[in-house]
Order: C-alpha cells, then structure tokens, then sequence
C-alpha cells in the first residue's frame, strides 16, 4: 500500500463487488467464510446500538486536553482544514462536551493515523450505523478505515460498509490507553489484511474541536457528539 489515507467517496456498487478483489490473498478465506455464513444483513450479524438505561453512555471522567492554540492550528494544517475552523479545549470541556455545531477530534487520529478533512464517507457510515461519536474511536479505527478506502481505489473497485463489517467486527475497548466507552475494529477469524505496529499510548490526553462546515464535514451528513454504549 503507497499511502494510508483516502478521503473520497465510497459506496457499495450495484453489481456488488467482493472484497476479495481489494485483497486477493483473502480470496480463498472470504469464500470459505461465507458458505458458513448466512446472508444476512451486517445489522444481524453485528450488534446494534444499545443505550445504557435508554440514555447516551459516557465515559468519564475526561483528563483535560494537553493541546495548545499552536499545536490545533498545526493540526488543522496537517489534516487539510482550516485554521479558523478549530479551537484548543478549554480545562472544563472534554470530548463529550463539543458545542453545537463542533466535533471532537484527537490528535493521533491526524498526526499518527493520516486523517484528512473533509471526513470519508465510510467513516461516516460506520458512525452513523453504530450511533457512534467520532472521539469514541480508538486511533486503529482510523488506520484501517483508511487503509481500506486506499487498497480499494489501488485496486479500482468500490466498497462501503457491508464490504468493511464483513472482514471486522466492532468491540469495545478495554486497553488501558481506550478505556470504557471506546471501540476499535478486530479482524474477523482468518480474514486479517491489514497489520500495524504504531503505539497509541495516551492517544485519548490530546483532542481539538473542529466547526462543522462543507470543508470539515460532506454537506448533508451529521456527527453526534452524544456518547453511545453499544457493547451490550
């Protein structure tokens, strides 16, 4: 893989083109799993949200963000946005506490992970079917979302997120660095494609808020800053 970002649009194509193409090596593994398989949809084969007593779950409590002014500006260059467009936190906000009209993003997910603005559609897709805030992924989420998106395009097919839950699955996170309330993306039983070695030690003590707009998020799609506990 040349790089591991992607930022374009994806969708599942009408003539519902297999993963395996992204990934010949997991031809064979894809083919045998699925004659196992029902064909059902990914919202039976993966639990769905479940709020904890009928209510958003947090996770508190937040340690308050290590970011400076200079060091979100440096961000939001890095990540392709614009400067105007986003704000250190002060000591009493944390990610759960973004204002109307701003989301939470942490530092690893740009500086260590390639995150760009505006947000990919999959990541998108994957929040908004799990009910997630962005803040509640662990750092690894971003690098296999894009690590997807990239070896699809390199592999010219089109995938979106039935293609993605078909090869992981979705758990919360219970390392000392995610904490209760986060969740990563574990490869389903013999269909691992990708491999990272990055450390995300301390990945949740650095976050920024970032305004909504055309430029941070696709026109039409909405974040949720509400925290959701879907680990029942």
């Amino acid at each position: 893989m040349s790089r591991k970002e992607g930022s374009g649009e994806v969708q599942i194509s009408a003539s519902g083109a297999r993963i395996m193409k992204v990934k010949q090596e997991a031809g064979e593994k894809m083919a045998e799993a699925k004659k196992k398989k029902s064909k059902d949809s990914i919202g039976a084969r993966v639990k769905r949200m479940k709020k904890k007593g009928g209510k958003s779950a947090s996770s508190g409590p937040h340690f308050p963000s290590l970011l400076k002014g200079q060091d979100v500006v440096n961000l939001a260059v890095q990540a392709h946005g614009k400067s105007d467009l986003v704000r250190a936190c002060a000591e009493n906000e944390n990610p759960e506490t973004a204002p109307e009209g701003w989301f939470c993003v942490h530092e690893k997910y740009i500086s260590k992970c390639h995150l760009r603005f505006p947000l990919p559609t999959l990541l998108l897709d994957l929040l908004d079917h799990y009910q997630l805030a962005l803040p509640q992924l662990c750092p690894s989420v971003i690098r296999v979302i894009n690590g997807f998106i990239t070896r699809a395009k390199e592999e010219g097919v089109i995938v979106g997120l039935s293609e993605l839950m078909s090869l992981f699955s979705i758990k919360e996170s219970t390392s000392k660095d995610g904490g209760s309330g986060t969740y990563y993306l574990p490869c389903r039983p013999g269909l691992g494609i990708f491999k990272f070695s990055a450390s995300d030690d301390d990945w949740r003590r650095k976050y920024f808020y970032v305004k909504i707009d055309p430029s941070t998020v696709p026109v039409g799609r909405d974040l949720r800053n509400a925290w959701s506990d879907i680990s029942g």
